[in-house]
C-alpha cells in the first residue's frame, strides 16, 4: 500500500465525538480513539477514488460480513477532507512477512500452527462463497496471542474463480507444495484433504508466545508442558518430580 502523511489527529466527517490520534504509522495507522481503545485505520486517498469506488464498495460489504477468529475484523468505515479510512482490529505483532524478516525461516511446527488457523479461515470464506485471491505474508498477521488474522484484501466473489486459487496461495509446508501448486486448480487438494496430509500429523504447539516474532520458540518446553496439561487435566495436582520421571521414561 503506497506510505503518505496522515495527520496526528484524525476527525471522522460528521462525527463531533469521534477523534483518533495517531501513535503508529505504517501500510495501516495504528490509533487510540477517544476512549483509549486501540484499532488500524486502513487509509485510502480520496484523491484516487475514481478508479478504485466499486472495488472498495465491494470490499467493504465483503468484509463487514466475515466474523471469524481468524480474519481481521472491520468495525467501521469513515472519511475526512482527504482520506476514506476502514476501522479494524490492530493486530499487535504485524504480520507474517515481518516475522518472516526478523527470523529468516520458522520451524516446521510453527509452520503447521498457522497452517491450521489459515485453512479454518479460507473454509469459513469458501463456505461464504468469498474467495481471497491474495493470501501471501504480506496479508496474514497475527494477533497479541500470536493467532492468525487474515486481512481481507483484494476479495472476490466466487463468480469466474475457483476455490483452488485459495488453495495454491497456501504452499509453506514443503510436502504439500507439489500438491497445492498443481497447475489445474480443480485437481489441488481440498481443504479436507489437506488436514488429513501428513505433514499436519507432526508435533503442533497449541500457543506460541510473542518472542516468537523475532526468535525460534523452543518446542521441547512448550509440548512437554502442554502434554501434561493434556494427560493429567484431570489431576488435580502435578509434581514436579512426576512430571521429570514421564519426561525421562522413568514413568
Amino acid at each position: 500500500m503506497q506510505q503518505f502523511n496522515l495527520p496526528h489527529v484524525i476527525r471522522p466527517s460528521g462525527r463531533p465525538n469521534e477523534v483518533y490520534t495517531s501513535i503508529a504509522f505504517g501500510s495501516c495507522v495504528k490509533v487510540r480513539d477517544q476512549d483509549n481503545k486501540i484499532f488500524a485505520l486502513k487509509t485510502i486517498r480520496k484523491q484516487n477514488l475514481a478508479q478504485k469506488r466499486n472495488e472498495i464498495r465491494n470490499e467493504r460489504a465483503i468484509h463487514k460480513r466475515m466474523d471469524h477468529p481468524h480474519i481481521v475484523k472491520l468495525y467501521d468505515a469513515f472519511d475526512d477532507q482527504e482520506n476514506v479510512y476502514f476501522k479494524m482490529e490492530c493486530c499487535e505483532n504485524q504480520s507474517l512477512k515481518r516475522m518472516l524478516r526478523n527470523r529468516g525461516r520458522l520451524t516446521e511446527p510453527e509452520i503447521r500452527y498457522f497452517l491450521i488457523q489459515l485453512l479454518d479461515a479460507i473454509e469459513y470464506m469458501h463456505k461464504k462463497n468469498v474467495i481471497h485471491r491474495d493470501l501471501k505474508p504480506d496479508n496474514i498477521f497475527l494477533s497479541n496471542e500470536m493467532k492468525v488474522k487474515i486481512e481481507m484484501l483484494d476479495l472476490d466473489s466466487t463468480d469466474g474463480y475457483s476455490f483452488g486459487v485459495d488453495i495454491w496461495a497456501i504452499d509453506n509446508a514443503k510436502d504439500l507444495i507439489d500438491l497445492l501448486l498443481t497447475a489445474n486448480p480443480g485437481a489441488r487438494p481440498t481443504i479436507p484433504q489437506i488436514r488429513r496430509h501428513d505433514f499436519l500429523k507432526g508435533l503442533t504447539p497449541s500457543r506460541l508466545p510473542e518472542t516468537a516474532v523475532t526468535n525460534e520458540p523452543s518446542f521441547e518446553i512448550v509440548n512437554k508442558i502442554d502434554i501434561w496439561n493434556f494427560i493429567l487435566k484431570d489431576v488435580p495436582i502435578v509434581t514436579n518430580a512426576g512430571i521429570n520421571r514421564y519426561v525421562n521414561g522413568n514413568s
